[in-house]
């Protein structure tokens, strides 16, 4: 939960923004609410190609060789190891389609007197949620298959034992159940409990970084520095958002690409509303939400 408390005064402040503030000022003329941050379209779809280079096309491969498994798979008989074949490569599909969702469309977000809230959009949670459940499935087979097989006679088949790596072991199937099968069924539990992803929340009073394992919150008075990198100076992710507290720690959003394409906007931002205070009031209505989407759309257009 964000932490309750007493916001800043009502009012608009006079004073003029910092000069090192990127994001631009509430106003007339913004972009419509659904432009896409990142030019959307075609055009977005083929630089996020572009952008996976060979791992796109090394997991497409194997989707290919994989498919072919299948099919000769379902024309012998081997119907459980076909479908096993199958949600792997779902899977591996859906993984595919989180940069491509994450890259064309726009997050969600709504705006209010309880703060600003923002999600992925719903094709990235679809994405995800294809994800988790086709592995699910298929390391959940995989597992089965192990404990109950007779390697004897069934390792002659060509097919079937390539798909199942060459051996049948009852341990071999227990790891894959307990190590691979169980925590993807909980990770897929907890996306459908918190329904999505993760989410991002702000109002007056501080913030929150919702994810499928874990919460944080904090009150904008106990940050010390918004930054891109953890306490000791790493880089912990991709243009992570890095808040450090006044007690030492640090809460980090290791995925802003979830919400927008690059995490620089989203952590000016955070920067804006922690240097001025006095601002804060925007977070209770539609202004802050208006001057995120004129930034994404000023940071699309460089």
């Amino acid at each position: 939960m964000i932490p309750a408390g007493r916001g800043p005064d009502p009012g608009y402040p006079a004073v003029g923004e910092p000069a090192t503030v990127r994001l631009p000022r509430v106003g007339p003329g913004y972009p419509p609410e659904e432009t896409a941050a990142d030019g959307g379209g075609a055009g977005g779809a083929g630089s996020t190609l572009l952008a996976l280079g060979r791992p796109f096309l090394a997991l497409g491969g194997l989707v290919v060789a994989e498919l072919a498994l299948m099919v000769i798979a379902f024309k012998e008989g081997e119907y459980l190891a076909g479908f096993m074949v199958l949600f792997v490569n779902a899977g591996v599909v859906g993984l595919l389609c989180i940069p491509w969702a994450r890259r064309t469309s726009v997050a969600r977000s709504s705006a209010g007197s309880a703060g600003l809230t923002l999600r992925p959009a719903t094709r990235v949670d679809v994405a995800v949620l294809i994800t988790l459940t086709s592995w699910a499935l298929g390391s959940g087979l995989f597992g089965y298959l192990q404990l109950t097989t007779d390697p004897e006679p069934r390792l002659d088949n060509i097919v079937l034992g390539t798909i199942m790596l060459g051996k049948f072991s009852p341990a071999i199937g227990a790891a894959v159940l307990l190590g691979v099968t169980a925590p993807l069924l909980v990770a897929l539990i907890l996306v459908a409990m918190r329904g999505g992803v993760g989410g991002i929340r702000f109002n007056a009073d501080g913030f929150a970084f919702d994810s499928v394992l874990r919460s944080v919150s904090g009150r904008w008075d106990q940050v010390v520095d918004v930054t891109d990198s953890a306490s000791g100076g790493r880089p912990v992710a991709r243009r992570p958002v890095a808040v450090q507290m006044v007690d030492g720690t640090c809460h980090t959003l290791r995925a802003p690409g979830l919400y927008t394409p690059d995490g620089d906007v989203l952590r000016e931002m955070m920067r804006f509303y922690w240097q001025n205070p006095g601002y804060r009031i925007e977070l209770t209505d539609t202004r802050a939400l208006d001057r995120f989407r004129a930034a994404l759309a000023a940071a699309a257009s460089r």
